[in-house]
């Protein structure tokens, strides 16, 4: 990815030049074509797709601000109320997404940037696939550890995006991952044979209905997932609107204005500090 500025229109642009130059140019068009589909504001747009001098580049809009996997990296992990905001971005984008019958299949930090203003932006629909007559996607391909069981047989469905979305929750809160292992053969043995170990238990600041979320977008068993972004959404609001989720933000918010120093008042006629609670000033005797 690449950022660039296109002097036409003096704006800032990135253009991403897929690895595979040279062959096939209806599949060198697929992804701009799946993002010409998507228009939502957590999605990032696409501007143009072109080849010039036999390169194929795709023009996109360009994100001013890190990636969730930068933002991982510097905390290690990240406090309940700041996540549940990102999550619930990226799951609008993929509901959006699978109402458009587009299946995303690479979800994971890299490809999560949060602008500065805290809105988040879903990238890389590289290797999506539009499901119109097929019940799933067959191809092997995405990156392992934020990988449905489903998707290691080649069997992706738009629960598997619910999946990648679970993974990723689970590694914000946790700073580490529900499954892992460099060979994605011993891994998928893993996922199929062992349970993960609750995010509640690795973070104790977990509400309780945030850790039940998480567990039913890891369910190995697709029917027991939440079927598509919409539904995951619902227990996700609910959360926000939680006394449980008000509490630790209450809580949070408390811990702040602790620290924080108080104002110091100014008489405004001797110009000195004023003690708290006085309705004259000690010393000059004006009435404030």
């Amino acid at each position: 990815m690449y950022k660039a500025v296109d002097t036409w229109l003096k704006k800032v642009v990135a253009i991403k030049i897929p690895h595979q130059q040279g062959g096939d140019f209806n599949k060198l068009l697929m992804e701009p074509q799946l993002l010409a589909k998507l228009d939502h504001e957590n999605i990032v747009k696409l501007i143009a797709a072109e080849k010039q001098d036999s390169v194929f580049f795709i023009v996109m809009e360009f994100v001013d601000g890190p990636s969730l996997e930068d933002i991982i990296a510097d905390k290690g992990k990240m406090n309940t109320p700041e996540s549940i905001p990102i999550i619930r971005q990226i799951t609008c984008a993929v509901d959006y997404a699978h109402l458009n019958n587009i299946i995303h299949r690479d979800l994971r930090p890299a490809n999560i940037l949060i602008e500065k203003s805290s809105k988040v932006r879903v990238a890389d629909f590289g290797i999506s696939k539009l499901l119109e007559n097929t019940p799933f996607a067959r191809t092997i391909i995405g990156t392992p550890p934020y990988m449905a069981p489903e998707h290691f047989d080649g069997k992706t469905v738009f629960a598997s995006d619910i999946y990648s979305i679970g993974v990723i929750f689970y590694e914000m809160l946790t700073g580490t991952l529900p499954y892992y292992d460099p060979n994605p053969g011993i891994l998928k043995k893993k996922l199929m044979e062992e349970s993960f170990t609750p995010p509640r238990v690795l973070n104790v600041s977990v509400p309780q209905k945030i850790n039940d979320i998480i567990l039913k977008c890891l369910e190995k068993e697709i029917s027991m997932r939440y079927q598509r972004g919409g539904d995951l959404l619902m227990d996700l609001d609910s959360c926000m609107i939680g006394s449980e989720f008000q509490k630790e933000v209450a809580d949070i918010r408390k811990r702040i204005s602790i620290k924080e120093e108080p104002k110091v008042k100014i008489c405004w006629n001797c110009k000195r500090p004023l003690p708290r609670r006085v309705l004259n000033c000690p010393r000059c005797g004006e009435i404030l």
